[in-house]
């Protein structure tokens, strides 16, 4: 089952469904020094079951792209992501910072746990715990070494992190810890801010962006309502309360995000709008390039398998030499930086967020 996962983890995001359990794996056994490890791996019988499920459709996909999906998979979306962080160019403590966020309401119990377990000693001995703090180092110093940093590559750590705070929160459920000064005060500061924010949520969102009031309004009064009742708790000492108040404090509010926040907050995040803009202006059977980009968002709103990637101003004058029309899509900083040379009229333009999107129709021969 093991390799079976794996190589549907291969399929699924790359090569990272192996790289990370083998890292993994081989650290555990290092720590250990327990070499009976690789018998007990069944490598022989595992290995050709991995490539018995991920060869076919490698195979499949490649030799529909004439032999250049693989090459671009492997060297563009796996050695150049790493090493020359391409888009998401991080400083190495990127996580440090992000990932307490991420975590957010447990990092509050996290942190006491922390402190809480900190008389462990030889670790070595507890393969147990040794195995599950080796998958959070891994995961973590494998992608926090890597160039290209997105706060979502840390979500294969998400389960020893959950489970290590699980494990603090049982202990003061039975009292085998005590609730210390330490968590009983970050637990009602924390909880306080939390009812706080609530409260100032539509506040804010009244001045600054009248719009999107009703919007917030749900998801705030249930942060608020929850925030302040849990702060009640943890003063009354009732770690179960708090728990059972965090989760369904985190269940409300997610939903009521999803029904009402997230709808409203597509219209400045999608390229769905565009792309059927987009689509509605260039015909079928019309060539659209794309200018520096590499993200399928385009290919899946305008319905089309493949636009292909026009990488340097050299790439974009040698297609208007052609004899034939056709459109580009391109950023406005990527466009300005191609002045004063013109690809394009633009017939329209998008923006989301910080990037402007615009299509760009060209006619033949019209390189200067």
């Amino acid at each position: 089952l093991a390799y079976v996962f794996m190589a549907l983890a291969t399929l699924t995001k790359g090569l990272i469904g192996i790289a990370l359990p083998v890292l993994l794996f081989g650290g555990f056994m290092i720590v250990r020094r327990d070499w009976q490890l690789i018998i007990d791996a069944r490598m022989p019988f595992g290995i050709p079951l991995f490539l018995l499920v991920v060869v076919p459709w490698f195979y499949l996909v490649n030799s529909a792209t004439d032999g250049s999906w693989l090459a671009e998979f492997i060297y563009v979306h796996h050695i150049q992501r790493y090493t020359a962080g391409s888009g998401h160019r991080q400083p190495f403590y990127y996580y440090f910072t992000t990932l307490p966020v991420d975590f957010l309401p447990w990092t509050i119990f996290a942190i006491p746990a922390l402190f809480a377990y900190r008389s462990y000693r030889d670790i070595r001995a507890q393969p147990v715990s040794l195995f599950f703090l080796l998958w959070f180092l891994v995961v973590f110093l494998f992608f926090s070494i890597s160039d290209t940093k997105r706060d979502l590559y840390l979500l294969p750590l998400l389960p020893p992190a959950a489970l290590f705070v699980a494990n603090y929160l049982n202990d003061l459920l039975t009292d085998r810890l005590p609730q210390g000064s330490f968590y009983r005060g970050m637990t009602l500061v924390f909880f306080c801010l939390v009812g706080i924010s609530g409260l100032a949520l539509p506040i804010a969102a009244w001045w600054l962006r009248r719009d999107a009031f009703l919007f917030t309004l749900p998801t705030a009064l249930t942060i608020a309502a929850a925030g302040i009742i849990i702060a009640g708790f943890a003063w009354k000492r009732k770690p179960a309360w708090v728990v059972t108040g965090t989760v369904l404090m985190m269940t409300i509010a997610t939903l009521c995000a999803s029904v009402w926040i997230f709808p409203y907050l597509e219209q400045f995040k999608s390229r769905r709008p565009f792309s059927l803009e987009v689509r509605s202006i260039v015909p079928p059977t019309t060539s659209l390039y794309i200018y520096a980009d590499i993200m399928n968002d385009f290919n899946y709103y305008t319905g089309r398998e493949v636009i292909p990637v026009l990488h340097s101003r050299a790439e974009v004058e040698e297609l208007l030499r052609q004899s034939q029309d056709g459109y580009i899509l391109i950023k406005d900083r990527d466009l300005k930086s191609l002045s004063p040379f013109a690809p394009g009229k633009i017939v329209a333009t998008d923006a989301v967020g910080s990037t402007t999107w615009s299509l760009l129709q060209f006619k033949a021969n019209d390189a200067s």
